[in-house]
């Protein structure tokens, strides 16, 4: 069955509906597609059939049926150490101080990162973890043309196109983390989505409170709406 759903996953490029559907009619597969399935892809796999498929993404609306990935799988499987973040390609000095203060201590407590490229500002943050920690998980849209990653782990549900990259990155963030921390977000951001989202699925929502004199951001809005404010790293710690 794991050959039939990578089938399908790279036919429909990680399509959900499409995939379900081809599931559902039973869609034919020749026996010499199935037997020559797996030498089409240059990385390791796993299905949600899988007993490593994580449980939390499996319970998820609309799970991805197939995850690509090159690297440590076994950073995917102890859900409590996963920690994303949410932010803005600007973001205040403050808040970017605290930011690096969050990550220096999370490193100490041996957590592991999830990472996306949201926006110009992931370059930066991206960089700063994936420099000085291997307990990482970086979410890409395709991953046939990634480099193999020896220190952390990167995931995919779209092998070499993927139909659904923004629904995916939106899903896994708040998903597969244990709590999520939102550093600075405009108040009609594209990443409210993710946010809102956050807030239904994964009660662990944590926000950095702003001044009230800052009137373009909707850190305070969050807080008022039901995620929790944070001051410091332990917040987050004693909280989970």
């Amino acid at each position: 069955m794991d050959k039939v759903l990578l089938y399908f996953s790279l036919k429909y490029h990680g399509e959900w509906d499409k995939i379900y559907e081809a599931l559902d009619k039973k869609e034919k597969i020749s026996q010499q597609e199935l037997e020559s399935v797996e030498q089409r892809i240059n990385c390791d796999y796993l299905t949600i059939i899988n007993p490593l498929y994580p449980t939390n993404l499996k319970n998820s609306h609309h799970p991805p049926f197939v995850l690509f990935y090159k690297g440590k799988i076994d950073l995917l499987v102890n859900y409590y150490k996963i920690f994303s973040f949410i932010y803005e390609d600007k973001i205040e000095n403050c808040n970017q101080q605290s930011f690096e203060r969050l990550v220096n201590n999370f490193k100490k407590e041996h957590k592991t990162f999830l990472l996306a490229n949201l926006n110009l500002m992931s370059g930066y943050i991206n960089c700063l973890i994936q420099e000085t920690s291997s307990n990482y998980i970086l979410i890409t849209d395709t991953i046939a043309s990634v480099h193999d990653n020896s220190d952390g782990l990167i995931i995919s549900e779209g092998y070499d196109l993927n139909n659904n990259q923004v629904a995916f990155i939106t899903r896994l963030l708040v998903t597969l983390a244990t709590a999520t921390v939102v550093i600075e977000v405009a108040k009609k951001s594209p990443l409210i989505p993710i946010i809102e989202q956050g807030l239904t699925e994964n009660g662990s929502l944590f926000v950095l409170p702003l001044g009230i004199d800052v009137k373009n951001r909707a850190n305070n809005t969050l807080i008022k709406l039901g995620a929790k404010l944070i001051e410091s790293s332990s917040d987050v710690l004693k909280d989970l």
